[in-house]
């Protein structure tokens, strides 16, 4: 019987991988990352589970329906084939890698509420809740109220509490009203030793999640705490790429001062790249990411190598690369503008180098350095499918300088890629 948790390369990829000539290490990098990646999907699905009204856990895939405002889930068992749709009434609670959402009941008008789901910040004596961007706290009367935090604009001759900074565009004031500050002092006055902190907390998850936690601590040290698991550690996922790189490159030929070098031009040269990476993500905004990668380069030109003499080169390498770089998401929407930039060690694997005189018909090897180190910037849009799923196209710039022989030139390269990401 096969196994349940294998993982095969499309054909379209194995396609592409035999007709650019790609080596072997490149298929087992792509299979490796892909094993990987199903495997942590599979982790993923036993930190993923429902809590029915009937209080029944059940484990599976949960996918949050986008621009749903916490009204609904569609979820698929661990041994099911099919999504089903689930409301708050349906359930108490969800918990996606490691994250709980809780179903409450949110006033929505005089003696009338609306039951929603929303992220469990921290559970206790009091609790904190977070819908999009509102907080609600829950307190030990179980009574749930809004923290707000209003921005009233003012003229320059308001005297009202409050900081005012600048309103360029209207040319008025905006007064800042920390209305939240003291919800805050109110529901917190049995606990006078956190008073202070309390007029300095900003409205921020971090920040409210650490004070609901003292004050939990301090009017129940015995009792215990649950915060929220995942909100400042990082997500990792698993991921492929594959794409072209046109490259170039530019040296100083030997007869020319290598401090201030005159640099020759190669005529550029497209070939293929693919790789897996780690993808180390904090709060869907920043992240880290260490690649490993097979990029083919490539390039041709003529340029005096042996000093005064014009001589033909042509170069073909296949590196084995370790980019390392950070991301930063520009919004957090369904499709999320990115930059990055980093660095990047490259390996020779193996190369073909030869040079010959313009009037001469004989060949010449050149001998090539191993290693090489250099720079990457890059900028795309990323694709999001699931909270862990997403796919994506990139534009990445690199300089490197490698490749150098001292007796022979001294080489920078250039190199323009387009590839496709899919993380898992």
């Amino acid at each position: 019987m096969e196994n349940q948790y294998s993982t095969k390369l499309p054909a379209f990829v194995q396609n592409l991988m035999i007709a650019s000539g790609l080596p072997t290490l490149v298929s087992l990098l792509l299979i490796l990352g892909l094993q990987s990646s199903a495997f942590g999907q599979q982790v993923k699905n036993r930190q993923s589970y429902i809590i029915t009204v009937s209080r029944d856990t059940i484990y599976g895939t949960i996918k949050p329906l986008a621009g749903d405002g916490g009204k609904q889930i569609s979820f698929r068992a661990a041994n099911g084939n099919q999504y089903t749709n689930y409301s708050p009434a349906a359930l108490q609670a969800f918990v996606i890698e490691g994250n709980t959402y809780k179903a409450v009941d949110v006033p929505v008008a005089e003696n009338k509420t609306e039951r929603t789901f929303m992220f469990s910040l921290v559970e206790g004596k009091m609790s904190l809740y977070k819908l999009i961007d509102v907080f609600y706290i829950k307190t030990p009367g179980d009574t749930l109220i809004k923290l707000e935090k209003r921005d009233v604009r003012a003229t320059i001759n308001d005297n009202s509490n409050g900081r005012q900074v600048m309103d360029i565009e209207r040319g008025n004031y905006i007064r800042e009203d920390k209305k939240y500050i003291g919800t805050l002092l109110f529901l917190m006055s049995d606990c006078e030793q956190i008073a202070s902190d309390i007029s300095r907390t900003d409205f921020t998850a971090k920040a409210l999640s650490k004070l609901v936690q003292q004050y939990n601590l301090c009017i129940s040290p015995a009792e215990s705490v649950n915060s929220a698991k995942n909100p400042y550690q990082l997500t990792t996922r698993f991921g492929v790429r594959a794409g072209v790189v046109s490259s170039t490159f530019k040296y100083a030929a030997p007869g020319y001062s290598l401090q201030r070098p005159v640099y020759f031009d190669f005529n550029p040269e497209t070939n293929f790249t693919a790789g897996i990476f780690l993808e180390m993500s904090h709060r869907n905004r920043v992240s880290i990411q260490p690649e490993i990668s097979i990029t083919k380069k490539g390039g041709s030109g003529i340029a005096p190598f042996n000093h005064s003499i014009n001589s033909l080169a042509e170069f073909s390498f296949t590196y084995l690369q370790v980019p390392i770089s950070v991301y930063y998401n520009l919004t957090k929407t369904r499709i999320r503008p990115f930059i990055s930039a980093g660095g990047v060690y490259s390996r020779l694997l193996n190369y073909h180098a030869q040079v010959k005189a313009t009037d001469y018909n004989r060949w010449r090897d050149v001998s090539m350095q191993k290693y090489g180190l250099g720079v990457r910037a890059g900028a795309g849009l990323s694709f999001v499918l699931t909270p862990r799923n997403r796919v994506g196209l990139e534009y990445t710039w690199e300089n490197t300088l490698t490749n150098r022989s001292e007796s022979i030139f001294n080489m920078t390269q250039i190199s323009h890629g387009i590839s496709l990401k899919a993380t898992f």
